[in-house]
C-alpha cells in the first residue's frame, strides 16, 4: 500500500511518497519487491510534481517510466489543467491496453500540484 502526502502552501507543494513496490501473493499478501523506487515525478515546465499510487509495472511497461515520458510534454500545453486532462485520457488509454482482467489492478491514482501566477 503506498503512502502519499501532498504539502500546499503560497510559496511551494511537496509531495512526498513510500519507495515501496508489492506484489500481491497467491496468498493474499503483499511482498515488497522494490524499496528504492520514487513514485514522485516533477513537472518542472509547470512548477509542479504528480505522485502516484496502484499499479506500478505491468511486464516491462512502468508508470514512473510512462509519467517521466509524458511531462516532458507538459510545455505544449496551454494550462496544467489541459495537461492532467490530457495526462488522465492518455492513462487510460495505455492502461485499457494491458492484459489485465480485474479492473481493480489497473488502478492507478495521482496527486498533480502546480503553481501558477496569477495578476503577478
Amino acid at each position: 500500500m503506498t503512502v502519499v502526502s501532498a504539502l500546499i502552501t503560497k510559496h511551494c507543494t511537496a509531495h512526498a511518497s513510500d519507495a515501496f513496490l508489492t506484489i500481491l501473493k497467491a496468498d493474499g499478501n503483499r511482498e515488497v519487491v522494490e524499496d528504492q523506487k520514487p513514485k514522485v515525478v516533477p513537472v518542472k515546465h509547470r512548477r509542479g510534481a504528480l505522485t502516484y499510487w496502484g499499479l506500478a509495472q505491468f511486464g516491462q511497461w512502468s508508470t514512473l517510466d510512462w509519467l517521466r515520458g509524458r511531462v516532458q510534454l507538459a510545455s505544449k500545453f496551454s494550462s496544467p489543467e489541459e495537461f492532467a486532462i490530457v495526462l488522465a485520457a492518455d492513462l487510460n488509454g495505455e492502461l485499457s491496453r494491458r492484459p489485465l482482467t480485474n479492473a481493480v489492478d489497473k488502478g492507478i491514482g495521482i496527486h498533480f500540484t502546480t503553481y501558477e501566477r496569477m495578476n503577478d
